[in-house]
């Protein structure tokens, strides 16, 4: 809610004047503006402990004490921490799609030259500060059963984007494998990196360049 002005005027009525004085309703827009702030920011610390805590390690006052607001305000917001991880999931993967699109927008137009740049944009993803794709790596449909189908839902909706890249390569191996093999990889970075290291277009060449040689020798 908007609180009352200092010092503001009163209409010809006797009652309140608005903020702007012409008797116009307070400013829906910005009052929508705070409440979206106030969302981002719940979920931006929801992501930082689920990935760093678990999910069910983490409370939702954990995730308000975090940002400095009380327990109770969250629920305007978010229904409950269930509603929270299914927000926070939704936006890692919209952020992992982006910085893939990011980079294919920039990739030669070969297959392997795709499947490059789709791995560099998922790594920078996992490496990126927000910890929002880390929470997509660190909590799995297993860790909470009664989200079991939603998260496997949006897990699937994305990795579906990896079967047509590596169906691409046409290579004699096993897709479901090497798909797994490279998100795998992928993920694991952010276990061993450390700034100032590889950058994560080096590290997709590398694997990539691991996987491509072999295979384009193989008869």
């Amino acid at each position: 809610m908007v609180g009352a002005t200092r010092g503001a005027s009163t209409s010809p009525a006797g009652g309140p004047a608005s903020p702007g004085g012409d008797g116009a309703p307070p400013d829906a827009a910005a009052t929508r503006t705070r409440a979206n702030n106030r969302a981002t920011a719940l979920l931006d610390a929801a992501a930082v402990l689920f990935a760093s805590q678990g999910y069910h390690r983490t409370t939702i006052r954990d995730v308000t004490s975090a940002i400095g607001m009380r327990s109770g305000s969250s629920y305007y917001h978010f229904s409950s921490k269930a509603e929270m991880l299914l927000a926070v999931y939704d936006e890692g993967i919209r952020r992992v799609q982006q910085s893939i699109e990011d980079s294919l927008a920039e990739a030669p137009d070969d297959p392997w030259g795709r499947l490059e740049a789709a791995l560099t944009g998922h790594i920078a993803a996992v490496l990126d500060p927000s910890a929002y794709a880390r929470t997509i790596v660190a909590v799995l449909p297993n860790d909470v059963p009664e989200l079991s189908d939603e998260i496997t839902a949006r897990r699937d909706a994305y990795e579906n984007q990896w079967r047509s890249f590596i169906a691409a390569l046409d290579a004699p191996v096993d897709a479901s494998l090497l798909r797994v093999f490279l998100l795998s990889a992928a993920n694991s970075t952010q276990v061993w990196y450390r700034e100032g290291g590889s950058s994560p277009a080096a590290i997709a060449r590398f694997v990539v360049d691991l996987l491509r040689h072999p295979l384009e020798t193989r008869t």
